[in-house]
């Protein structure tokens, strides 16, 4: 895989320290986190606080922060970030930060989007949100629900802001986009036919066995011969009336002889390649002749087969249909912000950045263009 465009890892020495304050309830608001990972270098002392505009809107150094700061505390929280050294924070901001700008870019000019739209988030749906947030996290009071708002450093204008903005660029996505996707009970029934193959059942088969199992060590010809007369002796018996899950109950050495020498049923695929080859002319009921194996001597009767077939179409049409319909869903997302982006002024202050940001999307396009 491309590797992406990172930032010089001599840039982000105090992201670490800085990040550690943050989660030991420090008061410093991490204001060199940035700084030192992605403003700098700079020619001058005083730091930058844009780092780009879109459309005359700008993405400032603090929300950049907030993004930064918000993904280290995600990867602490599901464990993905144990190491908490300034290395392994600094390596996880570096992995991050061109996929990070590029969604504060698409998300600025979604919002510029829906504002074009007039699609605004009404205020019932800001009182829905608020009550779902109460019932998930058990809130039975208007107290308990700001003091969860206050220990993240959130006001419920900031929480306001928050959901408004995800509320406008959902809104977007329903309405340019989502609503261009059209996927027909025939395209769904012909990609099942185009892809049978990934769909294949293979044959299950449902076997008894006897072991005769040989002595470690013991390789002499009259050991070997005793072994085979004892084999040939047992399918006698099961050939002259006896059941063969009661011989081999009484005389195989096999762990199966406690279920009658039952195994499966299993795919034929999971068989050993000579087993595989011994059941081609074999029926259900049919007894091999014994068989010589690393264990000793061993006789196998076919209980049953089930041929090789296909999933039924309608036991996979839900999921090609949820594979189709999010294929076709990127693929419109991806032309759609594609324009938004060409027809957007996108002014950088910073180059790193800006440099990031060209090298993701480029490689992003190629990925696609593998699909």
């Amino acid at each position: 895989m491309q590797q992406r465009n990172q930032i010089p890892r001599n840039k982000c020495n105090s992201a670490g320290e800085a990040y550690l304050g943050l989660v030991k309830g420090a008061t410093q608001l991490l204001s060199l986190l940035l700084a030192a990972c992605v403003v700098a270098p700079l020619t001058a002392d005083v730091i930058e606080a844009v780092l780009v505009k879109v459309n005359g809107e700008i993405i400032a150094k603090t929300e950049f922060e907030e993004r930064q700061i918000q993904l280290l505390r995600q990867l602490r929280m599901s464990g993905e970030l144990s190491d908490t050294s300034d290395e392994a924070l600094s390596d996880a901001l570096y992995e991050a930060t061109p996929q990070m700008i590029v969604t504060a870019v698409d998300e600025l000019l979604l919002v510029q989007k829906a504002k074009e739209m007039n699609l605004t988030m009404e205020e019932g749906q800001f009182a829905d949100i608020i009550n779902n947030i109460k019932e998930q996290n058990n809130f039975e009071t208007d107290e308990q629900f700001e003091a969860a708002l206050s220990a993240e450093d959130m006001t419920m204008d900031d929480l306001r802001r928050s959901m408004e903005r995800q509320v406008m660029i959902s809104r977007v996505r329903q309405v340019a986009i989502m609503s261009k996707v059209r996927l027909t009970q025939f395209e769904t029934q012909e990609y099942y036919d185009n892809h049978l193959d990934d769909y294949g059942i293979p044959a299950r088969v449902t076997l008894r066995e006897i072991l005769i199992e040989s002595l470690e060590g013991d390789t002499s010809l009259e050991t070997d011969r005793m072994l085979i007369e004892k084999a040939e002796a047992a399918r006698q018996r099961i050939l002259t009336g006896e059941s063969f899950a009661s011989v081999a109950a009484e005389i195989s050495d096999s762990q199966s002889r406690s279920n009658g020498g039952l195994i499966g049923p299993i795919s034929e695929n999971d068989l050993a390649p000579a087993i595989q080859d011994l059941l081609v002319d074999m029926e259900p009921g049919d007894i091999s002749q014994p068989f010589k194996t690393t264990l000793g001597y061993q006789i196998l009767q076919l209980d049953t087969l089930t041929g090789a077939g296909f999933v039924p179409f309608e036991e996979v049409k839900d999921e090609i249909q949820n594979r189709m319909f999010n294929e076709r869903r990127d693929a419109e997302y991806e032309s759609y912000m594609g324009t938004l982006r060409e027809e957007a002024i996108i002014e950088w202050k910073n180059e790193l950045l800006h440099e990031a940001y060209d090298e993701h999307i480029a490689q992003n396009l190629a990925d696609n263009s593998d699909m």
